[in-house]
């Protein structure tokens, strides 16, 4: 074999090594976020959580999660319904690839963590009717978020007008909170879908 052969074998097997080991890293991360996530969980009434998270299986086969195909990275989290008590950890800031985050109908209490603002790829965000308390976090880095559900909680302090420089946003539900101030005067001109 000639030089650059031996060269071009070389440099493909240290791409798939690299390719790799950063893939396996990420799903390390995703999985110790969601380990992180699980292990603020004050109450899990049904142990659905309990009986499914298990090391010995894949993260993108435990109930509530959702991966995407070709990387295994976690793209959605549904834990709609399922009576929560829980504290929503910072590290959730870290499933960099999520892009659904419904944690609606349960009874999360904590605040918005900021690290919320991390996931540049959330197209939807659904909190409603839980037991969050203190401000709205900044979505100012979620640039495709579309729809923002965060009625019936706790919520207070002023709306952040960032929320509404969202290109994307088709609805945001604020709805029985007790929030404070007003909504800013200019912000249906960036909104053709708003509802």
């Amino acid at each position: 074999m000639e030089k650059p052969a031996y060269f071009f074998i070389l440099i493909s097997i240290l791409s798939l090594s690299t390719t790799t080991t950063c893939s396996l890293l990420n799903k390390t991360t995703d999985q110790e976020s969601l380990i992180a996530f699980k292990s603020t969980i004050i109450s899990d009434p049904w142990g659905i959580l309990t009986k499914n998270w298990s090391a010995n299986a894949s993260i993108c086969r435990w109930i509530g999660v959702s991966c995407s195909l070709n990387r295994q990275r976690v793209t959605a989290l549904n834990f709609s319904g399922f009576s929560f008590k829980v504290i929503i950890p910072p590290a959730i800031g870290n499933l960099t690839f999520l892009a659904s985050l419904d944690l609606s109908h349960n009874n999360f209490t904590s605040f918005l963590p900021n690290e919320l603002s991390n996931l540049s790829r959330l197209e939807l965000i659904d909190f409603r009717f839980n037991s969050l308390t203190g401000e709205i976090s900044s979505f100012g880095n979620s640039l495709k978020l579309r729809v923002l559900n965060l009625g019936y909680n706790l919520l207070g302090g002023n709306i952040p007008y960032g929320i509404f420089n969202l290109s994307r946003t088709e609805k945001v539900d604020l709805t029985a909170n007790n929030l404070e101030g007003g909504l800013p005067k200019d912000m249906c001109n960036g909104f053709s879908k708003l509802s």
